[in-house]
């Protein structure tokens, strides 16, 4: 069964955004449900597939003028193995930006990075988002002996707040 969810209307209230949760088919590799993002005509119409088949999108947000959209996904990294099946699991959540006339999507963010939230500024010129630090690299102060505790049952990977200027930001991450 698809479920429905994350609705965003446009400044001008012409169009609704939302995700649409499609099953994976038995044919898939086992793992969450992939999650579409489709535009309809908010008094009605034909709505239209917005991200690819088979990856994941949520979150979409209008900019302020109404043109662009700009949506979270874990997309696989280009050339990296597989865009369908497991793939998302190993591709960290993106903050991607798209004319809503469509085309292709720029992503906006780092790859070592996950985003978790994101909002437009009013004059749609940045966005601040929250993010966890990149996995530090491994050297060899934290390698040696008795630098290797584990803390269990406490999550000590801070969210910072980050801003980008849209105009400026990298165009493949």
């Amino acid at each position: 069964m698809r479920g429905v969810g994350d609705v965003a209307i446009s400044p001008d209230g012409r169009t609704v955004a939302y995700v649409v949760s499609v099953p994976r088919s038995p044919k898939d590799k086992p793992g969450d449900a992939h999650q579409e993002i489709w535009l309809v005509p908010a008094r009605g119409g034909t709505a239209r597939g917005y991200t690819p088949a088979g990856q994941r999108a949520w979150a979409p947000a209008f900019a302020p003028d109404g043109e662009r959209l700009a949506l979270l996904s874990s997309r696989p990294a280009p050339g990296s193995s597989g865009a369908r099946g497991g793939a998302e699991r190993d591709a960290s959540t993106g903050l991607y930006l798209l004319h809503v006339d469509g085309g292709e999507a720029r992503l906006l963010t780092n790859r070592e990075v996950s985003v978790s939230r994101f909002r437009w500024s009013p004059d749609g010129r940045s966005i601040a988002y929250t993010a966890k630090d990149p996995e530090p690299k491994p050297n060899a102060r934290t390698k040696r002996p008795g630098r290797d505790h584990v803390v269990v049952d406490r999550n000590l990977e801070p969210l910072r707040l980050w801003r980008l200027d849209v105009a400026t930001a990298p165009a493949n991450g």
